[in-house]
């Protein structure tokens, strides 16, 4: 029997100085801190099973990094077994679990403990924490590190209901699922959506990949390294550098916004049209993803190799032609991206037909 089964309802499990709920990024990094600089009493909270937040949930084929992993590993701890400077899901999660053990905090964790409600006691100057089993804890200071991104958007497309194959959304992938001779609709043209969608294509009979709005997308700067570059002091020193080389180009990129710089914005715009003319042919794919936003205004998206995807994978979004191609499709991935999470994880994820 678990802790958690165990516990009667509304059994306060004691008062702890920091409770952090959480066990993503974020989470490990302030329980990491906070025990690195003495602060022992301390009880991070996490509703899954294990550590990692949206790495230990998204799992789909080619699920990576699409930030430099230099920016993205913690400045603290940056790790020095990177294979690629774009890593892939399944690094990030082991690096996390690394730096949850190296910094103490996998004993500290509480899994599979949802929080349902926060509430502060002015008299007693203090946070009385619920979980969804009745369980509570007291605490002084409470982090919220639930993360923006844990429970997938589900659109709600009209005849979806009519739909009889399999339908998986990105968050929930299925490790079993065989694309050979599958007819394959991709509804979704987002970050997720570039790193799933060739994958798809070098499997399924068919793809289509549904698109609202398009991204301006871009090769994505691989570095591979080596074995004998890894696990070195050197390593870890090149990291560094390039941290800082990539914050002062983001800094040059931030200064086009606020704010606008016109010539700046136009020469990004150039460099971008440049690659998409140069690969991008069919008119209609053409229409498809060429944004109608300025460069900038939304997420940049990048892939892991030299070429957009191909033209005759990709269709306009539209409600009836989602319709009609989901209703004959073998299967059907959403990509549809994830819902913002409320103060506290207390918004609800709201069921839909598909």
């Amino acid at each position: 029997m678990s802790a958690a089964q165990s516990t009667s309802p509304c059994t306060l499990l004691g008062e702890t100085e920091v409770l952090v709920i959480g066990a993503g990024l974020g989470g490990v990094a302030a329980a990491a801190k906070l025990l690195h600089a003495g602060h022992e009493s301390l009880v991070v909270l996490e509703e899954g099973d294990r550590i990692g937040g949206v790495w230990q949930v998204n799992r789909y084929p080619n699920v990576a990094c699409d930030t430099p992993i230099d920016l993205y590993a913690y400045k603290f701890f940056p790790g020095d077994t990177w294979t690629t400077n774009f890593a892939p899901g399944s690094e990030i999660q082991t690096y996390l679990e690394r730096v949850a053990g190296h910094f103490g905090v996998t004993p500290k964790i509480s899994f599979n403990t949802r929080v349902v409600s926060t509430v502060w006691s002015e008299e007693a100057g203090r946070w009385l924490v619920t979980a969804s089993d009745g369980r509570r804890w007291s605490a002084r200071y409470v982090v919220w590190a639930g993360g923006l991104f844990s429970q997938p958007l589900l659109s709600v497309t009209k005849g979806a209901e009519t739909f009889t194959g399999l339908s998986v959304h990105s968050t929930a992938w299925d490790d079993d699922i065989d694309l050979e001779g599958k007819r394959v609709a991709v509804v979704g043209g987002g970050a997720t959506s570039i790193q799933i969608v060739p994958y798809v294509q070098e499997r399924a009979e068919k793809l289509i990949a549904f698109v609202r709005t398009p991204s301006y997308v871009s090769p994505r700067p691989d570095i591979i390294f080596s074995d004998s570059e890894r696990g070195t002091p050197e390593f870890v020193a090149r990291m560094a550098e390039r941290r800082k080389e990539w914050f002062d180009r983001y800094e040059v990129v931030t200064k086009t916004r606020f704010p606008m710089n016109e010539k700046l914005v136009r020469e990004q715009e150039a460099t971008w049209k440049e690659l998409f003319d140069a690969q991008v042919k069919d008119p209609h794919a053409r229409e498809v993803l060429t944004p109608r936003y300025r460069y900038g205004c939304k997420r940049r998206c990048s892939v892991a190799c030299t070429t957009l995807p191909s033209p005759r994978i990709t269709s306009n979004w539209w409600d009836g032609a989602c319709r009609t191609w989901t209703a004959t499709s073998s299967l059907t991935a959403w990509v549809s991206g994830t819902r913002w999470m409320s103060s506290f994880g207390r918004q609800a994820l709201t069921p839909s037909a598909c």
